[in-house]
């Protein structure tokens, strides 16, 4: 039959997707068509019955969400009953068998403190393409044809308290994975609506959280999905909904100055934008000045971190160095030309772990601003001053390169479409090579990866290298706490997630000591 929800009164509602019922009568009964006839009657009458026979079950269970996945019983009822009362005894049957099912220890029972724990559990599967083959996610089917965007849109809107609290629900590496998933739009569309009503803005408040927990794991590259991961972070602290307008102004800008393109000063800036770009800016240049200089300086890469503890959502690339120190780069690019700030093996050692988190993603890793200063990249070296570099490496500084590293391998056709980067600065000479040391590299961190060697680097990025990072850095050197992958097990069977490694071309850290997270 189809599915049902009979309340249970003020303290909660059950839903069942779908009853099956089967008759068993008398080979010999005379008339078994008009049993079914009742029966079925009686049936119509237990959605009615049945919240009245749970309403004491739900005071005395914990509150929250309980999801089963079967309730079976067999319940012999009285043909002659009417069906009211048949109903009524159908119902009570089925409050007790589902009371006997409400035990975490057994299979196929589930339970989340409330439904925002559900919805977050949801988009977390849902963004990590976990989600249809779950059966705890069956009421969300209708978003199943939807784009995963789009669905996840959907989701946190349908209820939009109910979304905001899912979202602080998330741990980073979640959040950070559903942005991602969310894409550029959606999360703008996130955002519009789940800001609350504009008030006077809490700048000092702002400033105070961006000041003692930092920016977000998302990179600058999107202002929009930054936006929506520090308007989390804020509500998440304290901050009412209302900061959404702040927020996205200080994304904005922190956007374009990560970018280099921004000029010191924000009305400059929102003149350059347009009648648009001056809008999103509006915020911040209404604030007084006291709080609008804490801002700016914070929005600021060289001056946005304060703290020791820093974020990055690409935590992959720490699995990788060991192997990217074998190649020795400040000797193999000793004659080759130098970006402005930097040297010319910091930026190859960059442009290398960038492609390796996919081509798509290698903007947003250059403009990472931990990853830039554990690199030695300043933070002014934006895309045109990297195209300019590449267009200066001539063949005989690839030559003298490739003499210097052990022979390379030829990606495969499915490896370049990963690696390559879309419209990337570098020439076609030197973005061949690019990707050839990027499929070296993640090849050689296979090779020690038990039964894995020779996996694709598009399924090593989304089941090894798909973490995130917090790093603290302290006179002895930089710690990084890296969280879990999907195929967690397999990274704990080998030791590249708890290391202690000297890799003196890394700007500042003394040693670097990689852990996992707890």
């Amino acid at each position: 039959m189809s599915p049902f929800s009979p309340n249970t009164g003020p303290e909660g509602r059950i839903t069942i997707r779908r009853h099956l019922a089967t008759y068993l009568v008398a080979a010999n009964h005379p008339a078994p068509d008009a049993v079914r006839g009742r029966m079925d009657a009686a049936l119509a009458e237990l959605a009615r019955d049945l919240g009245a026979a749970l309403a004491p079950l739900a005071r005395g269970k914990a509150e929250g969400v309980w999801l089963l996945r079967e309730v079976t019983l067999d319940n012999t009822l009285d043909t002659g009953l009417a069906p009211a009362e048949a109903g009524r005894r159908w119902a009570g049957a089925l409050a007790a068998a589902i009371a006997s099912r409400l035990d975490l220890s057994s299979d196929g029972v589930m339970f989340f403190p409330d439904r925002a724990a559900h919805l977050a559990r949801f988009l977390a599967d849902l963004a990590g393409g976990d989600a249809w083959g779950s059966w705890i996610h069956v009421c969300f089917g209708g978003l199943r044809a939807l784009p995963t965007g789009m669905a996840l849109r959907t989701a946190i809107l349908a209820e939009p308290a109910e979304g905001l609290a899912a979202l602080t629900r998330l741990a980073a590496p979640d959040l950070a994975r559903v942005l991602e998933a969310m894409g550029s739009a959606e999360a703008a569309r996130v955002l519009d609506g789940l800001a609350g009503q504009a008030a006077e803005a809490p700048a000092a408040e702002l400033a105070a959280l961006l000041a003692r927990e930092g920016w977000p794991p998302v990179s600058p590259a999107c202002p929009d999905r930054l936006g929506l991961a520090l308007f989390v972070a804020a509500v998440a602290a304290g901050l009412p909904p209302g900061v959404a307008a702040l927020v996205r102004a200080l994304a904005l800008l922190r956007h374009h100055r990560a970018t280099g393109a921004a000029e010191p000063d924000v009305a400059a800036l929102a003149r350059r934008l347009g009648a648009s770009g001056a809008a999103a800016l509006l915020p911040l240049l209404r604030l007084a000045p006291e709080p609008r200089a804490a801002l700016l300086r914070l929005a600021d890469p060289a001056g946005a971190e304060t703290r020791p503890a820093r974020h990055t959502p690409f935590g992959g690339g720490f699995l990788l160095l060991r192997f990217l120190d074998e190649w020795r780069l400040d000797a193999a690019t000793a004659g080759w030309p130098a970006p402005e700030g930097a040297t010319a093996a910091a930026l190859l050692r960059a442009l290398v772990l960038a492609r390796c988190t996919g081509g798509a993603r290698a903007a947003a890793f250059l403009l990472d601003p931990l990853w830039r200063d554990v690199l030695g990249l300043p933070p002014r070296l934006g895309a045109a001053a990297i195209a300019a570099w590449g267009r200066d490496v001539r063949r005989r500084h690839r030559q003298a390169l490739r003499r210097d590293l052990p022979p390379l391998p030829r990606p495969d056709a499915a490896a370049r479409r990963f690696l390559s980067v879309p419209g990337g600065a570098a020439t076609p000479r030197l973005s061949a090579l690019l990707d050839r040391l990027a499929f070296a590299l993640v090849q050689r961190m296979a090779a020690h990866l038990p039964g894995l060697g020779g996996s694709s680097p598009a399924w090593l990025a989304r089941n090894i290298l798909a973490v995130t990072a917090r790093t603290e850095q302290d006179v002895e050197g930089l710690t990084v706490t890296l969280s879990r992958p999907p195929l967690d097990v397999v990274l704990g069977m080998t030791g590249l997630a708890r290391a202690t490694l000297r890799l003196p071309w890394l700007v500042g850290s003394g040693g670097l000591t990689l852990r996992r997270e707890a």
